[in-house]
């Protein structure tokens, strides 16, 4: 260059120029306060200390709400800073269940399970020839664990059972065991304690026969073996006393209730529910007994 001058270098001017704006001037303390929003929407869990460890255990929230945020910056949609509730998994295997079959109804469910009720088809059990081989139970969960122990595990009181792999030893996770040699079950029919498994039935809460004659002799094989191993519905299959069950047999409400009528709610509304999801008829006595059964729903 002339002279042995150096070239200067123009200086860089302020994209934001004279009173220019800068996303991140807003953007970042919107997000901190945001952040500060979801956690404070967190629940209290007495077992988590600290601002670190509520954020590890509620990470879901949080990180839902960050993807919310950035969704919202770039698509200029509302930002959602609401959290959604789950359920938890203690991740040992456990069954999470409450031990307990009976259920708190609300007074909208009461009213949903009228309305059931009245829709349902009434007609006369059919005769039929109804053979319990047809309808095959205890299908197995797994090799070694079968719908049977399923349920029984299920409704066992939190943490009372003991277990046994295939080898024959003690586990803690459900996942693999193979036996359940103990534990401690309410049965929801009479209020007895029962700790030995092998003195449990699981008891169809619409009897298969009872089933076989309004309307479900027609059923497929497949179909039939699917209703007698449903675990999908919660009261669908319960352990009770082996004398509970016998003596309810195959009956429908208006010949046989539980004893124990603090379970009257719990059971006439899973016998409706089931009855609507199976397009399963009764006969007008039965409809009556669950009348008079809901009526004792506190909401």
């Amino acid at each position: 260059m002339a002279n042995g001058s150096r070239r200067r270098t123009p200086a860089r001017r302020s994209r934001s120029g004279g009173g220019g704006f800068k996303p991140s001037k807003i953007l970042w303390p919107l997000f901190l306060l945001g952040l500060l929003f979801a956690f404070f929407q967190i629940p209290h869990d007495p077992t988590v200390h600290g601002f670190i460890d509520i954020l590890k255990a509620k990470s879901a929230t949080v990180q839902q709400w960050i993807t919310n945020f950035g969704d919202g910056i770039t698509s200029g949609k509302p930002i959602d800073i609401g959290g959604g509730g789950g359920a938890t998994d203690s991740g040992n295997g456990t069954p999470s269940g409450s031990g307990s079959t009976t259920q708190t109804p609300t007074t909208a469910s009461i009213s949903e399970t009228q309305t059931q009720l009245k829709s349902l088809k009434v007609e006369n059990a059919q005769k039929v020839s109804y053979n319990r081989d047809e309808w095959k139970q205890w299908d197995n969960v797994r090799t070694c664990w079968t719908v049977r122990e399923e349920a029984i595990a299920r409704q066992a009181n939190p943490g009372s059972m003991v277990l046994l792999d295939s080898a024959g030893n003690k586990t803690t996770d459900v996942n693999s065991a193979c036996s359940i040699t103990s534990g401690t079950w309410i049965d929801p029919y009479t209020k007895t304690t029962i700790t030995n498994p092998s003195k449990l039935d699981i008891d169809h809460l619409i009897p298969l026969g009872y089933v076989a004659s309004h309307g479900g002799q027609a059923w497929s094989k497949d179909k039939k073996e699917k209703y007698a191993n449903d675990l999908s519905e919660t009261n669908h299959l319960i352990a009770v006393s082996a004398s509970a069950n016998r003596s309810k047999s195959d009956s429908g409400p208006g010949e046989w209730k539980p004893e124990n009528k603090d379970y009257w709610c719990t059971y006439a509304t899973a016998w409706t529910k089931i009855s609507v999801s199976w397009s399963i008829s009764i006969s007008s006595s039965d409809k009556s007994a669950l009348t008079e059964m809901l009526d004792t729903c506190k909401a």
